[in-house]
């Protein structure tokens, strides 16, 4: 094949996007309701799928001959019986179309091998029939594997993969930084988490502008400490999901020393989200009323000595800053998916220093080293 098609190939997925509505069902405003979880799985295993084809040099077909009679079959490895599942299961009737809504690069990647693989992959799969035909059944196979191996090293595609990873590390650095600050002002912290929602009619562009003039009230108002007293830092994201549709996470840093009812504050927080900035249209889910998930959630009160608690906190600053696969059809070029508050400020220095003065050093390593360090320093540990 020449570097053409390559390119071609490469042009075609990058001003494709799949979006959630069914094609010439209903306006292009209204979502399409899915199965729990359906959307999100096909997301999650193309992506996984898309990641191994790339890394992987050797075919992910072969030919295999029945001993008796003659006859051969498609034999497959690990990374063919990833891709065969995902035509079997993921994506078999699937309401998606390449559409008006932006997702990561992986996504139309993997539904263009998918569907391209379908018809030989269903009609041979478990079959035997002639050998020629057989090979060359596998030799497209794996010619279209290797598309998608030289499609993701060209230039345009690379660009757009690290314009989402690079996003992705800036905002780690400057939510872990902001918590860092603010552990370093207040030694004990409590940590609070709540879900801000919006009904599923809300998902229009004239929704869009309603809800985002909610948002900006909502984050004035906690800013002046309207809603709760006594807060240090927050972080606000909004994810776009295809079953959960627009939603905010929310992270509130509090002292310790003055604050210790969490479920009561989070509720606070989102009673004052649905009854006095979205009457109409707002719902909240409160994070705090589980006290045996503390720990896998990074909540309540947080010390800067505590080491494993630290490290759930940072779980969750990874969590809130990752690469977002769907964004809604309707957001604009520029639209602002992160907000901070200022770190606070030590009112003083005066007073008994810290017992241990390397907690400081220990907790701000924690928070803010990059995620591909930590990971290269935990498999060399290990």
């Amino acid at each position: 094949m020449k570097t053409s098609y390559y390119a071609d190939v490469s042009d075609q997925l990058l001003e494709s996007t799949c979006i959630y509505y069914a094609p010439n069902t209903m306006d292009s405003h209204t979502p399409l309701v899915l199965e729990p979880g359906y959307a999100s799985r096909v997301v999650k295993h193309g992506t996984f799928l898309i990641e191994d084809v790339i890394k992987s040099k050797k075919p992910i077909f072969e030919v295999q001959l029945h001993q008796r009679t003659g006859k051969a079959t498609i034999g497959h490895s690990d990374i063919g019986k990833k891709l065969l599942s995902f035509i079997a299961k993921d994506i078999q009737n699937l309401p998606f179309h390449f559409g008006q809504a932006l997702v990561h690069p992986y996504i139309p990647l993997a539904l263009w091998l998918a569907f391209r693989c379908e018809g030989e992959l269903r009609y041979w799969h478990h079959r035997y029939g002639d050998v020629t035909l057989i090979t060359q059944a596998v030799r497209r196979l794996n010619r279209r594997a290797e598309v998608v191996r030289r499609v993701s090293r060209l230039r345009p595609f690379r660009t757009l993969i690290n314009r989402h990873t690079r996003r992705t590390r800036e905002n780690f650095g400057s939510v872990a930084n902001l918590i860092a600050k603010t552990l370093e002002a207040c030694s004990k912290c409590l940590v609070i988490r709540v879900d801000l929602l919006t009904k599923m009619h809300f998902w229009t562009p004239e929704g869009e502008e309603t809800v985002s003039t909610a948002i900006k009230k909502f984050i004035c108002n906690l800013s002046k400490k309207r809603v709760i007293p006594g807060v240090l830092s927050y972080v606000l994201k909004r994810e776009h999901g295809i079953e959960g549709g627009r939603h905010y996470h929310l992270l509130v840093l509090l002292n310790g020393h003055d604050h210790s009812a969490d479920i009561n504050l989070a509720k606070t927080i989102g009673e004052y989200w649905v009854k006095c900035i979205t009457p109409e249209f707002g719902s909240y889910y409160n994070c705090q009323p589980h006290p045996d998930r503390h720990k896998r959630l990074g909540i309540g009160l947080i010390h800067v000595t505590d080491t494993a608690r630290l490290y759930e906190l940072r779980k969750v600053v990874t969590y809130l800053t990752k690469t977002d696969f769907f964004i809604c059809h309707n957001s604009k070029a520029g639209t602002r998916n992160l907000w901070t508050s200022q770190a606070p400020k030590r009112k003083s220095n005066a007073g008994a220093k810290r017992a241990c003065p390397q907690a400081t050093w220990n907790m701000r390593f924690i928070l803010t080293e990059s995620p591909s360090k930590a990971a290269s320093r935990l498999s060399n540990a290990n």
